[in-house]
């Protein structure tokens, strides 16, 4: 049987959710996507009087770059032979150069005259605002995989997708966000924030001297036997394994081999999850709206280009730059752009077709579809919905025990019902109708 998916039309479906209710669904909306920025993209530390324009900026928070730092953080952890807090501060900034973005070895080690703070420890502070970061996104995740449920083999996979396709509304997304925010945790005992470099314009000019940090007054004094951030033609090269010395960071090593293999594993096995429950489908028709639509594309399209850029970067050139080596090319900010393109038009459409389900939940599935069904197990329609003509409830003496006012007059009484109810099925008891 062919795969038959019909999109139906932008609906507006969502006239009927309160304010209180919209406040919810944005805040649930925007949580993955702020902690996956706030988290993830510290910060640029800027070593030129240049400021990057905004299309050189947003790679920054591209979620293919962020995924990239924490794998180069990592990576650069395994092979480092002597891990210091000024290589863990140099791994987490972001340094922006006359050549545009750098975070390579080499920029670290000569980065470390322009050091202001360093962190206290070599690893995480266990009571800070990396360690509450963290903790964040791990929680997000671990919901996200508990919520999506997903499986891969025979009817589980079609339950599960056809459930993620039904509950697609406006809180949930960004949810596949919260999935990629787990592989924080790899790196999570070498993130931090507690750092910061001296701006080059805050170092007087006209100075011939090199000029470093105090580390008692924290006041810009000349460096005796400092190099110059950027070294002239006949300065000294360095070698790009560390602070200018040899054998600093190995080149690379076997568990750095299988770390970046085991960072791409996890990558292919979520993109073949997706693509494999899209495929499951195959052989039934399936009802999408635009934003269950948009999320197909997503699930299918998004995971593939992560797959295929980190592998390609991680085999040619490793992991020895924080910063993903085409961030800087032009195709890469027009895909940056089209994320983020995508992630404006996402939430209006969804905004636009969320309505609530008779069971409390979201969902941007047409109204009458039969989906509501999947999302609320045991849901029965009652009235014009399921047959025609009126419906009403009829009510008849019984044991004052199990109602607040039962009739007393032995008369039966029938009540117009307009709405739903949702419950469990009893016994089922026989009603003789005397004539």
């Amino acid at each position: 049987m062919a795969y038959s998916i019909n999109v139906s039309p932008l609906t507006y479906q969502s006239g009927g959710v309160t304010v209180s209710q919209w406040l919810s669904l944005i805040t649930l909306c925007l949580a993955p996507l702020i902690a996956h920025i706030v988290a993830g993209a510290p910060e640029p530390t800027y070593l030129c009087r240049r400021r990057p324009k905004w299309h050189e900026r947003m790679c920054i928070y591209s979620p293919i770059s962020i995924l990239w730092r924490y794998a180069a953080i990592t990576d650069r952890r395994i092979r480092a032979l002597d891990w210091s807090p000024s290589d863990m501060a140099a791994a987490n900034a972001i340094f922006w150069t006359s050549s545009g973005w750098n975070g390579s070895e080499e920029m670290a080690a000569r980065s470390v005259y322009f050091c202001a703070r360093l962190p206290d420890k070599a690893r995480m502070t266990l009571f800070s605002s990396d360690s509450i970061k963290t903790l964040i996104i791990t929680l997000q995740g671990v919901q996200a995989v508990f919520v999506s449920d997903s499986s891969i083999y025979g009817q589980d996979a079609k339950a599960s997708m056809a459930y993620y396709l039904s509950g697609a509304s406006l809180g949930t997304i960004f949810s596949s966000l919260s999935l990629f925010g787990l592989l924080r945790l790899f790196a999570a005992f070498w993130i931090t924030d507690e750092f910061s470099y001296v701006a080059i314009e805050d170092i007087p000019l006209g100075m011939s001297r090199v000029w470093a940090i105090s580390s008692d007054s924290l006041q810009m004094q000349p460096s005796r036997d400092g190099e110059p951030l950027f070294p002239s033609n006949t300065s000294p090269k360095f070698n790009g394994t560390g602070e200018g010395s040899p054998g600093r960071f190995r080149p690379t090593s076997w568990w750095s081999r299988i770390f970046r293999f085991l960072y791409m594993f996890i990558f292919a096995a979520f993109c073949l999850l997706c693509l494999t429950s899209l495929l499951m489908m195959q052989g039934d028709e399936v009802h999408l709206s635009a934003t269950g639509a948009m999320g197909v594309v997503t699930l299918a399209v998004y995971p593939v280009l992560v797959v295929f850029i980190y592998t390609y970067y991680a085999a040619r050139y490793g992991c020895k730059s924080t910063l993903i080596p085409c961030m800087g090319r032009t195709w890469y900010k027009v895909l940056t752009a089209v994320i983020f393109l995508s992630w404006t038009v996402f939430p209006i459409l969804s905004a636009i077709e969320t309505r609530r389900t008779p069971c409390g939940k979201y969902t941007t599935s047409l109204s009458g579809s039969g989906d509501d069904a999947i999302l609320c197990p045991g849901l029965v329609y009652v009235g014009p919905s399921s047959r025609p003509g009126p419906f009403g409830l009829v009510s008849d003496a019984i044991s004052a025990a199990n109602v607040s006012s039962p009739p007393t007059d032995g008369n039966l009484t029938m009540t117009l019902f307009t709405g739903f109810c949702q419950g469990v099925s009893g016994e089922t008891d026989t009603i003789q109708v005397l004539p």
